[in-house]
Formats: C-alpha cells, sequence, structure tokens
C-alpha cells in the first residue's frame, strides 16, 4: 500500500530572534507605516479596492533585514526558497479590522504571490489573524491565531484571511509582505 499526499497546507509562526545588536528596529518600520498613513501613500487609488487601506513601506535597512530573515528562517528549518516581493503596512484604530481576502489576483494568477507573512509590529496581546482553511469534507473552517509584538504568520496566498478587530484602546500596526517560491 503506498501513500500519496495530495494536498497539505504549511503555515510557519515564530518570533523574529535576531542576535544581540541587530535587533528590528520595529519603531522605525511603525513610523515609516503612519507616514504614508498621513499622507495617503496607499498601494491603490481606488477606494473600493482592498489595497486601498494598505500602506505603502519605502525600502529600508530595516525591512531588508526583517525580509531576508524570514527567507533564510525558512530556507534552513524547511528547506524551503522563498523571495520578497511586495511590503505594506496596516494600521488599525480601536474597533477597526481588515478585510476578508486573499491577495491572488483572478487575472494574473501567475504572477501572484506564493505566500503572505503578517508581523506585529505594534499590536496588543490580543491581536489575532484568522484564516479560512477546508476540511477533508470541504467545509470551510476558521482558524485563529494570536500574533504579539516581534512575531510573524506565513501562510499560502491563497487562503482567505483577516487581522481581527482591534478591541483594545490603542492603534495596532502590522506589516504584510508577500513572498513567491523560487
Amino acid at each position: 500500500m503506498n501513500k500519496k499526499i495530495l494536498s497539505e497546507i504549511c503555515l510557519f509562526e515564530g518570533e523574529v530572534k535576531m542576535p544581540k545588536h541587530y535587533e528590528i528596529d520595529r519603531y522605525q518600520i511603525k513610523s515609516e507605516i503612519l507616514h504614508s498613513k498621513l499622507h495617503r501613500k496607499t498601494i491603490s487609488d481606488n477606494p473600493y479596492h482592498y489595497a486601498y487601506s494598505d500602506y505603502e513601506v519605502p525600502t529600508s535597512k530595516t525591512l531588508n533585514l526583517l525580509r531576508d530573515y524570514i527567507s533564510e528562517n525558512i530556507y534552513m528549518d524547511h528547506n524551503m526558497r522563498i523571495s520578497p516581493r511586495l511590503s505594506f503596512g496596516n494600521v488599525f484604530d480601536p474597533k477597526q479590522q481588515s478585510f476578508f481576502r486573499n491577495l491572488i489576483d483572478p487575472v494574473n494568477v501567475k504572477e501572484s504571490p506564493d505566500y503572505i507573512m503578517i508581523y506585529g509590529v505594534d499590536v496588543d496581546k490580543d491581536s489575532s489573524v484568522i484564516i479560512e482553511t477546508r476540511d477533508k469534507r470541504g467545509i470551510e473552517e476558521l482558524s485563529l491565531f494570536k500574533i504579539k509584538n516581534n512575531h510573524f504568520l506565513l501562510f499560502p496566498a491563497y487562503l482567505r484571511f483577516f487581522i481581527n478587530e482591534n478591541t483594545s484602546f490603542h492603534t495596532n500596526v502590522f506589516l504584510t509582505t508577500t513572498y513567491i517560491t523560487v
């Protein structure tokens, strides 16, 4: 009897553990995201598009350090090569949450990302990401994953997800980066 795995969903989560004196400057990432929000630098100019609430994050040494950390550790720990593409930030005031979406472009699937990484830049202890999957009978299930400051969640880009409602009294800031497999 032989076993073949036809489908498997890999989700990676953890803390970003950098060497001493090379820590991620979350304050810099947060200030860049808030600067983009203040100047309305969004990924999309269309107010009816999901990306209208996604704020541009300029490339910086700190951002590249984080993106490379994820790529290199996924390769070392799981022998999977991924390369970062687009990074953007999300800002959620109290009682706000994100849209329920995935990041696959149905018109251009070939150029769509393979993975999404969500990183907690400055988040409340009760922050979470909800991901929709299907069980063995094709029934949709929602799974909740807590996300803390300096922690990340990496999952396939075809999965629908949303960042849960901000139940705290301060603003939550997240960084999202898309990856492709190489």
